[in-house]
């Protein structure tokens, strides 16, 4: 024998109570899927942003900075008569940013070569100014004017110095290693003109600069 349930009087089928039910859990599975599938999509977009977690390296030149270099540079004279020598060189800067875009320092440059008993020395001590292309370059040029040295000893003869004028111009990139830090390498040109000669140095060199 089969039953019949009933409802407000009317007969109602087995297979429509089961049809009922399905389609409710059928919208009840499809609204799930619906949110799940939000969620991922959510989650995919910001998984798939490469910047997410990847942090700034944007250079924060907006107060005091220093500059420390080494490297190598060849010398030349106005009385070398075409010879030129390769020595030790360096220098370095210290100041106080304007933008991020000009920094002013003061900064010196510097070179040394000894040899046979006798050795020379050159460099400038000088205001300087470094232009940065824009606010988020990192090449550079550079150019300063001040006081500039050369000096001369040799063994059993003694040694002198003479002063002049000083200048630098140069180029040079930062390679950031954080916003505040980086490595920098650089080209710089400077010269050095007495009373009674002109030198001037090709000068190369890598420095550690701090923002």
């Amino acid at each position: 024998m089969t039953s019949t349930a009933t409802s407000g009087g009317h007969p109602v089928s087995p297979s429509s109570g089961l049809n009922t039910t399905a389609g409710s859990v059928g919208k009840l599975v499809a609204a799930v899927a619906d949110t799940a599938h939000a969620n991922l999509v959510g989650v995919a977009k910001i998984d798939t942003n490469p910047l997410a977690t990847v942090p700034s390296l944007t250079p924060l030149r907006q107060r005091g900075w220093f500059s420390l270099g080494l490297g190598a540079g060849t010398l030349g004279c106005s009385a070398c008569e075409g010879h030129q020598a390769t020595g030790l060189s360096g220098g370095l800067v210290l100041g106080h940013a304007i933008n991020q875009s000009v920094l002013l320092g003061v900064g010196t440059t510097g070179w040394y070569k000894s040899e046979d008993g006798a050795a020379v020395a050159a460099g400038t001590v000088d205001l300087r100014i470094r232009e940065y292309m824009n606010a988020d370059s990192r090449f550079f040029s550079t150019v300063g004017f001040g006081l500039g040295h050369v000096s001369a000893a040799v063994d059993w003869y003694g040694a002198a110095t003479e002063y002049g004028l000083g200048y630098v111009i140069g180029l040079g990139y930062d390679a950031p290693l954080s916003q505040t830090t980086a490595l920098t390498p650089y080209f710089h040109y400077f010269g050095v003109h007495t009373q009674s000669v002109d030198v001037h140095v090709a000068q190369f060199g890598l420095a550690v600069t701090w923002f």
